[in-house]
Order: C-alpha cells, then structure tokens, then sequence
C-alpha cells in the first residue's frame, strides 16, 4: 500500500435491527503524504448457498447466492478514474472519515446466520482508490437481528392441547390402550426461555413407557436455477429429555416441565428466505422396552426475538450455542492466527461471529439427554402424578444425568410414528 500503511472500518455497535441507521468510520493511517482518487464504502447483505454433489462419477459443485442489500456512496474524492483531475492529498498520520447508511425498514429481512452449507451475512466494505498501487481495503461484519418489534401471529399465543391416543395397542401380546395428551401455554418462544408444557400419559398396556421429548432444528438449503431445483436439508437434535417411567396400567402427569425444557440461543426461524429456511419442532415420543404400535407427534414452533411477556425485561444478545445449527461452525475466512513457528501453541482468533436475542436465563445442562433421578418423582401406581424437585431446575450433576451421544437402541425402541397437528384435537385450555 505503499505510503498507507493502515486501513480500518469502525461502527458505534456490532448489532443493528431493521430501520436504524448505521453510524461508522474508515480509519486510514498514512507514513507519508498519500494521494488518492476516492474512498468508497458500501452496505452489502447477502445470502449464499454452497456444496459438492456427485453424479455419474463426477463431483460439481452446486452453489446459489442472492443480494439482500447492496448500497454503495462516495465519502471522500470522486469516482472518476481521470488522473487529470485534482486528487485529494491525505497528510502524514491518521485520518477518521465518518459515514452512515440507513437500513431499509423490512421486517422480512432475515437474521444473520452461520453455517458450512450457507450464510447469511451483512457487512461495510471500504474501498480506497490510489493511483500508484494496488488499492487496499476493509470489510466489518455486523449482526442484523430481524422480526423486531413486531408480535408473532395470534396462532402461535394461543394456549393449545394435542393429544394421540391408540385404543388397539398389542406390545409384545400384552392389549391394551396407549395414549398421552401435551398442553402449551403458547408455541412462540425467545431464546433463553423455558417452555410451559403439561404432559400426561395414560399407560394401559403390562409394559413400562417413559415419555420422550426432543427439539429438532431444520435448515432447508436450496439451489434453484434453469428451472431445476436443488434442495438439501440439515436435520439436528438440539437438546433430547427423557422422563420418569410410566408403570403398567398407570396414568403420570408431569405438571412442570418447564423447568427442565429451555429454548437455548440460537438462530430464530426463518421463512422469508427462499434460498435459506430454518424451522423448529419439538417432538413428544414414548421409549417402550419392546418395540410396540408407533405413537408419537411433533409440535411446530416459532423462534422469535422478540419477547412479548414482559417489556420491562432488558433481552441479551448472544452467540449462537455450539449445540446447534449456526453456532457451531465458523468459516475460516473469519478467523486469524499467527504463523506457527514450533515456540508455542497456535492461536485462533474470530473476528466475527451473529449474535441473537435472548431473556436473562440460567441455562439448563441438557443439550442430548437428561433423566430424572428417583429421589425427584412422587408416584402411586393407581394414579402417577409427578413433581419435580427444587434441584432440578437448577440441572446439578447429581440429580441430572447428561449424555454425549443419542438414547441407546438396544432393548428400547422410539414410538416414532409421525402424525400432522390436524389429527390431532386442538382445544383450548
């Protein structure tokens, strides 16, 4: 860069919500007096899809991209490349020229997102034009939280029930009925809040059950181009719970769920996007010691952030958890380090990472799966009715048993089944 010898973009925050205005500087630092034709910066939000696809033998890579924003101005100098005009002079030292650029006021924009197989990323590029050597340039990240301030749809306030219910079971030659009912307070949460579910199972068959519950994340990625459309589609389990065993001929009602089910942080649905779409469910299965009649349903919800209970609480902004899609993995383009040379251990440094909204929480240690202990569940065999002790909400290491890998396959098998929600019956409570 010859006689500049830094170039820099700086914002007033890291984070911005659609409508406001983005406050920044280019900071440039010259050894010597430095000519210039102009600095340029612009505002670029963009959605980009990318993967490796084998057909016949041969391995293509399919990739898919589009401009959400792309906003460009002038802050110093001029456009033109004419050398005959008079050129701005940058003096010896540093050198802060402001510049701002107003977000379009879109409450379908979509949240920044981070993933191997696409992102969704905004961000400032500055462009500096001199005329005697190559031109240097800076680019700054920033996080734009979409959907704020506006209510979710009624449909996702309501309280609802769902219930599944099979009058015919035969589990290993033992007949008898199987059936369990869910109740929501609402299916639109923030992140870092807990989820009010009841949940009551009616055990009829001579085999125990234990009721299942799991937060599965989807992100659809897709490629549509000459009219052929490719899609691909990342499932994940967030978090899986597993409660008390329900005994033979016996009904469990788990009245505070809410206390070991949590929304943790991570990206909010998305379902403006055509190229990138991100959807969560919450999924109420029985494990069975023999596999049994399939039984089960899933639950659609909406990750929001905005937090509608209480406006009087100050939200947080956080990273996306590792125990997701889109907090754990970050692109190489988006880390530094310094060149290994044998003396100490390489160091890694991200220099970008979304963040998104989240209520003052104290998270529950359950990302795969949890049980209750003995000690915490009060039963009778003729009428089971569960309460959680005090030390569960607070998931210590005693009372909360956490595994790295899935629910074990052997002798137990998933009621897994898929029903829609219009099977099921959808009342108020």
């Amino acid at each position: 860069m010859d006689f500049i010898d830094g170039l820099d973009i700086e914002l007033d925050k890291e984070f911005y919500y659609p409508g406001e205005t983005i406050n920044g500087a280019v900071n440039i630092s010259c050894i010597a007096n430095a000519r210039i034709r102009g600095l340029a910066v612009s505002l670029t939000g963009v959605v980009q899809v990318q993967w490796k696809l084998v057909k016949n033998g041969m391995i293509y890579t399919v990739r898919n991209s589009r401009t959400l924003m792309d906003n460009k101005q002038i802050i110093l100098g001029q456009k033109s490349s004419n050398t005959s005009v008079d050129m701005p002079v940058l003096t010896k030292g540093t050198h802060k020229i402001l510049f701002s650029f107003s977000l379009q006021d879109d409450r379908e924009m979509p949240s920044s997102f981070e993933s191997k197989l696409g992102i969704i990323r905004y961000y400032i590029h500055a462009y500096l034009d001199i005329p005697y050597a190559s031109p240097p340039q800076a680019k700054k990240y920033f996080s734009l939280i979409g959907q704020q301030k506006e209510y979710p749809p009624t449909e996702w306030l309501v309280p609802i029930t769902l219930e599944r219910h099979n009058q015919s079971l035969c589990m290993a030659c033992s007949h008898g009925s199987l059936s369990f009912e869910v109740a929501l307070e609402k299916t639109a949460f923030c992140c870092g809040e807990n989820v009010p579910m009841r949940l009551e199972i009616t055990n009829g068959v001579s085999l125990k059950v234990w009721p299942f519950i799991q937060l599965i994340q989807r992100v659809d990625y897709c490629v549509d181009k000459t009219g052929f459309g490719i899609r691909r589609d990342a499932t994940h389990t967030v978090w899986e719970y597993k409660g008390p065993p329900v005994p033979k001929h016996s009904t469990l009602k788990l009245e505070n769920l809410s206390q070991a089910l949590q929304i943790p942080v991570m990206p909010p649905t998305t379902s403006t996007c055509e190229i990138i779409r991100i959807e969560y469910k919450l999924k109420v299965s029985l494990l069975t010691i023999k596999w049994g009649e399939p039984l089960h349903l899933t639950i659609p919800i909406l990750v929001t952030p905005y937090y509608q209970q209480d406006e009087n609480i100050r939200t947080l902004l956080k990273p996306a958890e590792q125990s997701v899609i889109g907090g754990n993995y970050t692109s190489p383009e988006l880390q530094t380090g310094a060149v290994y040379d044998g003396t100490e251990e390489a160091r890694e440094t991200t220099v970008y990472q979304p963040v998104y909204v989240c209520v003052p929480h104290k998270r529950i240690m359950q990302p795969t799966t949890s049980t209750l202990s003995a000690s915490d569940v009060k039963h009778n065999i003729s009428d089971t009715k569960v309460s959680f002790g005090e030390g569960v909400a607070d998931a210590t290491p005693k009372q909360v048993k956490v595994r790295n890998k899935k629910a074990p396959q052997e002798n137990k098998s998933i009621i897994n089944t898929e029903i829609e929600i219009s099977d099921c019956r959808v009342s108020s409570l």
